[in-house]
């Protein structure tokens, strides 16, 4: 049985040959970047850790992880995923434990005088990572962020460009 059928035979409620194994196709199953390089370091790899998601500060997994424990799970991934930051133009960066990362080119924090990592928008504080955290935490305030109304809550559509670099990916994957 492949990853597909693995996967298909899950979500359809129906016994596959084992569970599927799913490590870091998704945002709620990521792996956190220095723990990630760790982990690399321990399989012998040294390519570059990316940090897709800032917000959490996830690393973006790469083939030979997903191969070496079976994962039958990739992610299809925004170009945006935090902050309103492109996945583009990586650039070299080190977190607070000095584990060595990429990051997008336009991540810019802002470093506060208690050595807090600051991210703004128009000026305004939208997050913050205390000095040695691990990942940012939302300060921004915005209409229903706390206490969303179910009824007239609109989620945000996917654009034509964010649907087109969905086909494209999954097209490379398939």
């Amino acid at each position: 049985m492949n990853s597909r059928e693995r996967v298909l035979k899950a979500i359809n409620h129906e016994e596959p040959d084992r569970i599927p194994i799913d490590l870091g196709g998704t945002r709620q199953s990521g792996i956190a970047a220095s723990t990630y390089h760790r982990l690399k370091q321990h399989l012998g790899l040294d390519t570059p850790t990316r940090v897709y998601d800032l917000y959490q500060m996830l690393a973006e997994i790469e083939r030979p992880v997903l191969e070496r424990f079976g994962a039958d799970v990739v992610g299809l991934n925004r170009p945006e995923i935090a902050f309103g930051i492109r996945n583009e133009n990586w650039k070299p960066w080190r977190l607070f434990d000095g584990t060595p990362v990429e990051v997008p080119g336009s991540f810019n924090p802002v470093v506060e005088p208690t050595g807090d990592l600051v991210l703004t928008r128009d000026g305004e504080p939208i997050a913050r990572m205390p000095k040695n955290g691990f990942y940012f935490d939302r300060v921004e305030k915005y209409p229903g962020a706390a206490h969303v109304d179910l009824e007239t809550f609109q989620p945000p559509l996917l654009t034509d460009a964010e649907c087109e670099t969905y086909r494209l990916q999954a097209e490379a994957l398939y």
